[in-house]
């Protein structure tokens, strides 16, 4: 399985969790064939059907996982079926093909986005300035969203609760704005962390509304984890909304954007963070879907821009060690 996963996963994201299962179902089987009181006597007949099995690879990459479980099975059947541990044992091994057969299948729905990110980014690139590139119109829409969605209940709302399900989400900017390390943010840092990442983008501020105008629901000025996440949350879903409105001519799908839309905002997201790797913009991609329909509400288009920015924090931490 080795071979298996270099030559179809050799820049996979998982491949070392691919790798170290390998791992475990190899030192659980060795041990077990090295136990004298586990392992039987396989048959003339039972060892020549595996010999014949490991011989035949068939082409297809699925295929070669099916057979490989099919293999795993036979020994389990020919010399393991009298161990204690036969019944983990067979676990293991399901479990195995089951990784690999949902991996793989991960790994062939990002081919396809891949290659169709390339050629959007390219056509981008050429691309005449339209509606979306005038950052003062996108910032007057997208503050209009905002001052709707803060004018709710927004931690009622449903699409900020999806986007809040990811615990983790706002965990890497909150650390990145909080400069000393004190567990809130106040609004001197708050000014200083958007001026940071606005100069390192060399673009304007185009809000009036900032997060502490929307976060700070006690108050006191300084901003909670919890609210700096809520407050995210309703930045990142105004996004989507504006995205959505800016966009969604033609391409808009039950109030979803579909994939050719969706790459434009890839394009333009990753465009206005300066610095796109194709392999982490497509598994950001694939995160974002979070139903997994290749259609994108506003709610999964706010994580998708919350993912981007995430990236864009690691490698300016990168950068500044």
């Amino acid at each position: 399985m080795r071979d298996w996963l270099r030559d179809v996963a050799p820049e996979y994201k998982k491949k070392a969790k691919l790798d170290g299962a390998i791992t475990r179902v190899d030192l659980r089987y060795q041990d077990a064939l090295d136990n004298n009181g586990c392992r039987k006597e396989a048959s003339r007949a039972e060892v020549n059907e595996i010999d014949a099995d490991i011989r035949k690879l068939p082409e297809s990459n699925a295929d070669k996982i099916d057979k490989f479980h099919r293999i795993l099975v036979r020994l389990h059947n020919s010399y393991l079926l009298d161990c204690k541990q036969s019944r983990r044992l067979k676990e293991v091994s399901d479990r195995l093909h089951h990784q690999f057969t949902n991996h793989f299948a991960r790994i062939e729905s990002l081919k396809p986005r891949k290659m169709l990110l390339i050629i959007f980014l390219f056509s981008f690139i050429f691309a005449r300035p339209g509606l979306i590139t005038s950052m003062s119109e996108f910032g007057v829409e997208m503050e209009r969203n905002l001052i709707s969605i803060y004018r709710t209940k927004p931690a009622e709302n449903t699409e900020i609760l999806q986007i809040l399900s990811d615990e983790l989400l706002f965990t890497e900017s909150f650390v990145y704005c909080d400069d000393n390390h004190d567990g809130m943010v106040i609004m001197e840092e708050l000014i200083s962390c958007e001026e940071h990442f606005l100069k390192a983008l060399n673009r304007p501020m185009v809000m009036k509304l900032n997060r502490m105008d929307i976060g700070d629901t006690n108050n006191d000025g300084k901003l909670q984890l919890d609210e700096w996440a809520l407050a995210g949350a309703m930045w990142d879903l105004a996004f989507g909304k504006t995205m959505v409105s800016t966009l969604g001519k033609g391409h808009v799908d039950e109030e979803k954007l579909n994939e050719f839309a969706i790459f434009k905002i890839l394009g333009l997201v990753g465009h206005f963070f300066n610095d796109t790797d194709y392999s982490i913009a497509t598994d950001i991609l694939f995160t974002a879907d979070d139903d997994h329909d290749n259609k994108y509400s506003a709610a999964e288009i706010g994580c998708l821009q919350q993912h981007f920015y995430n990236e864009f924090i690691r490698k300016q931490m990168w950068r500044s060690h």
